[in-house]
């Protein structure tokens, strides 16, 4: 699969916003060797964790969520290691 074209705005958000929270390049790479889950509310009551690339976003999802789900799949579409 061919990555998808570079998108300044999208690497910078995730540069200077996610990137960032980690106190150097040790602690990145440890935050960013596994897959990444989230959890979801399941059956009502209960909750579920999925892995977030197998997220979608839908139109009940606020403008943040829908963002930060579109950058998770940019991350992963571009080849870059969590």
């Amino acid at each position: 699969m061919a990555k998808a074209k570079k998108n300044g705005e999208r690497e910078r958000r995730i540069t200077e916003g996610i990137l960032v929270d980690a106190y150097g390049p040790e602690e990145q790479a440890m935050e960013c060797q596994h897959e990444m889950f989230v959890e979801i509310r399941w059956e009502r009551k209960r909750s579920l964790a999925i892995p977030l690339s197998q997220v979608k976003a839908t139109g009940e999802a606020d403008e943040d969520t829908r963002e930060a789900v579109a950058d998770w799949h940019y991350w992963i579409g571009q080849g870059y290691m969590l």
